[in-house]
Protein backbone atom coordinates (compact mmCIF):
# COMPACT_ATOMS: atom_id res chain seq x y z
CA UNK A 1 0.00 0.00 0.00
CA UNK A 2 1.62 3.37 -1.01
CA UNK A 3 0.88 6.22 1.21
CA UNK A 4 2.36 9.68 1.26
CA UNK A 5 1.87 12.39 4.15
CA UNK A 6 1.80 15.92 4.54
CA UNK A 7 1.64 18.78 6.76
CA UNK A 8 0.32 21.90 5.43
CA UNK A 9 0.57 25.44 7.06
CA UNK A 10 -2.82 27.29 5.92
CA UNK A 11 -3.19 31.13 6.40
CA UNK A 12 -6.17 31.73 8.95
CA UNK A 13 -8.42 33.07 5.95
CA UNK A 14 -7.35 29.97 3.99
CA UNK A 15 -8.37 28.18 7.51
CA UNK A 16 -11.64 30.24 7.70
CA UNK A 17 -12.60 28.96 3.76
CA UNK A 18 -12.01 25.46 4.72
CA UNK A 19 -14.27 26.21 7.99
CA UNK A 20 -16.98 27.20 5.36
CA UNK A 21 -16.72 24.62 2.74
CA UNK A 22 -20.08 23.07 1.78
CA UNK A 23 -20.15 20.31 -0.18
CA UNK A 24 -23.32 21.84 -1.86
CA UNK A 25 -22.04 25.11 -3.47
CA UNK A 26 -19.52 22.67 -5.89
CA UNK A 27 -22.74 21.40 -7.02
CA UNK A 28 -21.14 18.28 -8.34
CA UNK A 29 -22.53 14.96 -7.90
CA UNK A 30 -19.76 12.72 -6.61
CA UNK A 31 -19.05 9.23 -9.06
CA UNK A 32 -20.12 7.52 -10.84
CA UNK A 33 -23.05 10.34 -11.85
CA UNK A 34 -20.38 12.81 -11.89
CA UNK A 35 -16.85 14.06 -12.15
CA UNK A 36 -14.33 11.33 -10.40
CA UNK A 37 -12.08 13.01 -7.59
CA UNK A 38 -14.09 15.58 -6.15
CA UNK A 39 -13.15 17.53 -2.69
CA UNK A 40 -15.46 16.90 0.20
CA UNK A 41 -16.00 17.77 3.57
CA UNK A 42 -16.66 15.05 5.72
CA UNK A 43 -16.84 16.53 8.74
CA UNK A 44 -15.83 20.29 10.30
CA UNK A 45 -12.24 19.83 10.29
CA UNK A 46 -12.20 16.87 7.73
CA UNK A 47 -11.89 16.93 4.49
CA UNK A 48 -11.68 13.59 1.22
CA UNK A 49 -11.11 13.26 -2.23
CA UNK A 50 -11.62 9.43 -3.23
CA UNK A 51 -10.60 7.95 -6.59
CA UNK A 52 -12.70 4.92 -7.46
CA UNK A 53 -12.38 2.57 -10.04
CA UNK A 54 -15.24 1.04 -11.81
CA UNK A 55 -16.18 -2.70 -10.65
CA UNK A 56 -19.22 -3.00 -13.17
CA UNK A 57 -22.45 -1.26 -14.12
CA UNK A 58 -23.08 1.53 -11.53
CA UNK A 59 -20.76 -0.32 -9.09
CA UNK A 60 -17.35 1.31 -7.94
CA UNK A 61 -15.19 0.79 -5.23
CA UNK A 62 -12.20 3.50 -3.54
CA UNK A 63 -8.93 2.51 -4.72
CA UNK A 64 -6.99 5.84 -3.79
CA UNK A 65 -7.70 8.08 -0.88
CA UNK A 66 -7.19 11.41 0.29
CA UNK A 67 -7.92 12.46 3.85
CA UNK A 68 -7.29 15.92 5.58
CA UNK A 69 -7.89 16.99 9.17
CA UNK A 70 -7.89 20.80 10.04
CA UNK A 71 -6.30 21.80 13.25
CA UNK A 72 -7.21 24.46 15.28
CA UNK A 73 -3.61 26.08 14.93
CA UNK A 74 -4.27 25.97 11.40
CA UNK A 75 -2.12 23.18 10.08
CA UNK A 76 -3.59 20.74 8.03
CA UNK A 77 -2.68 17.16 7.95
CA UNK A 78 -3.16 14.65 4.57
CA UNK A 79 -2.85 11.65 3.81
CA UNK A 80 -2.55 10.42 0.21
CA UNK A 81 -3.05 6.40 0.12
CA UNK A 82 -4.17 3.72 -1.67
CA UNK A 83 -6.75 0.90 -1.01
CA UNK A 84 -8.07 -2.01 -2.06
CA UNK A 85 -5.40 -4.52 -1.27
CA UNK A 86 -7.99 -6.43 0.90
CA UNK A 87 -9.61 -7.12 -2.18
CA UNK A 88 -6.49 -8.88 -3.93
CA UNK A 89 -5.50 -10.25 -1.10
CA UNK A 90 -9.34 -12.16 -0.93
CA UNK A 91 -9.04 -13.15 -4.68
CA UNK A 92 -5.50 -14.35 -3.99
CA UNK A 93 -6.85 -16.79 -1.33
CA UNK A 94 -10.13 -18.15 -3.37
CA UNK A 95 -7.29 -18.89 -5.63
CA UNK A 96 -5.17 -20.68 -3.29
CA UNK A 97 -8.33 -22.41 -1.63
CA UNK A 98 -9.63 -23.89 -5.22
CA UNK A 99 -5.85 -25.59 -5.55
CA UNK A 100 -7.27 -27.89 -2.65
CA UNK A 101 -10.41 -28.94 -4.66
CA UNK A 102 -7.92 -29.52 -7.23
CA UNK A 103 -7.76 -33.49 -6.93
CA UNK A 104 -11.17 -33.61 -6.80
CA UNK A 105 -12.15 -31.15 -9.68
CA UNK A 106 -9.54 -31.22 -11.75
CA UNK A 107 -8.79 -28.66 -14.52
CA UNK A 108 -11.80 -26.77 -13.66
CA UNK A 109 -10.18 -26.30 -10.39
CA UNK A 110 -7.09 -25.12 -11.69
CA UNK A 111 -8.48 -22.42 -14.21
CA UNK A 112 -10.35 -20.86 -11.42
CA UNK A 113 -7.29 -21.12 -9.38
CA UNK A 114 -5.36 -19.22 -12.14
CA UNK A 115 -8.14 -16.65 -12.41
CA UNK A 116 -8.52 -15.72 -9.19
CA UNK A 117 -4.80 -15.51 -8.41
CA UNK A 118 -4.14 -13.50 -11.78
CA UNK A 119 -6.99 -11.40 -10.95
CA UNK A 120 -6.02 -10.22 -7.47
CA UNK A 121 -2.73 -9.72 -8.60
CA UNK A 122 -3.36 -7.73 -11.76
CA UNK A 123 -6.27 -5.51 -10.66
CA UNK A 124 -5.66 -4.68 -6.42
CA UNK A 125 -1.85 -6.00 -5.39
CA UNK A 126 -0.07 -4.71 -8.54
CA UNK A 127 -0.66 -1.30 -9.46
CA UNK A 128 1.85 0.43 -11.79
CA UNK A 129 -0.58 3.10 -12.10
CA UNK A 130 -0.89 3.54 -8.46
CA UNK A 131 1.61 6.53 -8.50
CA UNK A 132 -0.40 8.15 -11.15
CA UNK A 133 -3.78 8.07 -9.02
CA UNK A 134 -1.89 9.46 -5.32
CA UNK A 135 -0.66 12.38 -7.82
CA UNK A 136 -4.00 12.77 -9.29
CA UNK A 137 -5.51 12.65 -5.70
CA UNK A 138 -2.97 14.77 -4.19
CA UNK A 139 -3.00 17.33 -7.41
CA UNK A 140 -6.51 17.97 -6.18
CA UNK A 141 -5.71 18.29 -2.80
CA UNK A 142 -3.02 21.15 -3.45
CA UNK A 143 -5.66 22.88 -5.68
CA UNK A 144 -8.39 23.05 -2.41
CA UNK A 145 -5.64 23.71 0.44
CA UNK A 146 -3.51 26.70 -0.21
CA UNK A 147 -1.00 26.92 2.21
CA UNK A 148 3.17 25.50 2.93
CA UNK A 149 2.79 22.16 2.18
CA UNK A 150 5.92 20.29 3.81
CA UNK A 151 6.56 16.11 3.13
CA UNK A 152 6.28 13.54 6.28
CA UNK A 153 3.63 13.78 9.10
CA UNK A 154 3.26 16.88 11.01
CA UNK A 155 5.05 17.22 14.57
CA UNK A 156 1.90 18.11 16.67
CA UNK A 157 2.50 20.64 19.67
CA UNK A 158 -0.09 22.43 22.11
CA UNK A 159 -0.82 25.78 20.78
CA UNK A 160 1.42 28.54 21.86
CA UNK A 161 4.28 26.47 22.58
CA UNK A 162 7.26 26.81 19.76
CA UNK A 163 9.76 24.18 18.83
CA UNK A 164 12.56 25.92 19.63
Amino acid sequence: MAKRWYSVVVPPAEAARLRALDNRDQGKASWPLGPNRSFRRRSRTRFEVKDYASMGPGKAMVTTLGRAVLHDDDQVDVVIRTTGAWAGWLLVAGGVLMLAVVPRDGLVALAFAAVFVAAGWGLFLHRPHADADLDAVEQVMRAEIGGEWRSGPAERRPPGVSGR
